[in-house]
């Protein structure tokens, strides 16, 4: 089947990514001792030198100042390639969310907007402290002692708008701090969690409308949090991975992976936690921690003081299924088969079908769509189609050498299901990049 679909894409404009499939991206500031901060492209798999990306605007790379400043948060919108990037600064510094995108190593600039101005009483500076970003591209913002002026008016938290690029508050009743340190969402993004300072790091559930804020526990720095596939929040202390039950608060402690962890995230298809060190008082590093509880270093090269990561989700979902009588939808968190490598001759997808039975047509498309078709969302510009097997389990084994690293490959699956608007139930979409 692989074969069919490879020869089909590579016949016409197939996707090719730009930022590549799967990569870290770390962010880094600059605080006098260690200059200059930037983005960082690692590696997932093949331990090396991080890559520097150039041609960034001068208020990511820092600014040659003594106090914290550049580039603080990072997080990526894999379907549009943006990148999205906050900043962190002294009192009195204008913060600003970056947009921007790559040619090769290069950043391309899209849209810069303001979010506020560091509050004059900030001990420690502050910025946006960690950018969590939706399916549909918009972002979730945590924020650090900005000053109670617009846009935000002080609001730790905030909602991002990719098609306005406006940002507004998320007023939300919380401990009264002004500091956060880290933002997640649950899976159905309906809930935010969001990790405030005050005299210890403590977690709150909010809904996405805002309103009153529910304590759920405290953890230690909460330099990061990402919601892993067994509904757990999982962070970070000083030096080890936490992760939270949010429906009792109670913190368990994983593996060691170094001195100072300052930016946390998850690579979803494997369920492994990636972070990167703050090099201040040790080594820096960039690190995966498999779910088996091993930590693998992939990079320590960065300049600056680490400060965040974000993955490139590959696979992913998109688009909403349409359901009947039963549901369909893809299991991409994590993937059963891993990660779409060049050489990865397990890999496959996997789609749930609430009765147990996948039974139908598997759409394959080079790239996206969003048309209502015989009353379903078609998600792929279908090219071919092939019988969907009834457990679900599509093997795609992946070659060695002949498949092209980047190219970007989009499933859909049809049903007939008496319960659909026309008698044809649809399932999410799924899209992956070969990965080297």
């Amino acid at each position: 089947m692989l074969r069919a679909i490879v020869c089909l894409a590579m016949s016409v404009s197939a996707g090719i990514a730009q930022i590549p499939a799967g990569s870290y991206i770390v962010s880094s500031f600059e605080n006098g001792n260690a200059t200059p901060g930037g983005l960082f492209l690692v590696d997932p798999r093949n331990p090396g030198p991080a890559v520097a990306i150039q041609g960034l605007d001068p208020e990511l790379v820092g600014i040659g100042i003594s106090a914290s400043n550049g580039a603080n948060a990072v997080g990526i919108d894999p379907e549009t390639e943006i990148i999205y990037v906050g900043e962190v600064g002294p009192p009195g510094t204008q913060i600003d969310l970056h947009e921007i995108t790559l040619n090769g190593t290069m950043a391309v600039p899209i849209l810069k907007t303001p979010i506020g101005t560091v509050s004059a009483f900030a001990q420690f500076g502050g910025g946006i402290s960690q950018i969590h970003v939706l399916p549909n591209g918009d972002a979730i913002l945590v924020l650090a002692d900005l000053d109670v002026s617009p846009p935000l008016n002080g609001a730790p938290l905030a909602y991002y708008s990719l098609l306005t690029g406006t940002v507004t508050p998320i007023n939300a009743t919380l401990n009264g701090s002004t500091f956060g340190q880290s933002v997640t969402a649950d899976a159905d993004n309906e809930l935010i969690y969001v990790a405030m300072y005050q005299g210890s790091m403590q977690v709150f559930e909010v809904p996405f409308s805002g309103g009153p804020g529910t304590f759920v526990g405290s953890m230690g720095g909460a330099p990061g949090m990402a919601m892993n596939s067994d509904g757990l929040i999982v962070s970070a202390g000083s030096s080890s991975i936490q992760f939270m039950d949010p429906a009792t608060g109670i913190v368990t402690t994983g593996p060691i992976v170094g001195s100072n962890i300052n930016g946390l995230s998850i690579e979803a298809a494997t369920d492994s936690p990636v972070c990167v060190l703050n090099n201040l008082s040790g080594p820096p590093g960039v690190y995966r921690v498999d779910p088996s509880g091993t930590v693998h270093l992939l990079a320590s090269n960065y300049t600056g003081v680490g400060s965040g990561i974000a993955v490139k989700t590959n696979p992913r979902t998109y688009g909403a299924f349409t359901p009947g009588n039963e549901t369909y939808r893809w299991v991409a968190t994590p993937n059963a088969g891993g990660l779409p490598q060049q050489g990865n001759l397990s890999f496959g997808i996997q789609l749930n079908a609430s009765n147990g039975d996948a039974t139908g047509a598997l759409l394959f498309g080079v790239g996206p769509n969003s048309a209502n078709v015989l009353g379903f969302q078609l998600l792929v510009n279908a090219a071919l189609s092939f019988p969907m097997p009834t457990n679900g389990s599509v093997s795609l084994p992946i070659p060695a050498v002949t498949t092209p690293i980047g190219m970007r490959v989009y499933f859909q699956t049809l049903h007939a299901d008496p319960g659909a608007p026309q008698g044809i139930a649809a399932s999410d979409g799924l899209v992956f990049e070969i990965m080297p």
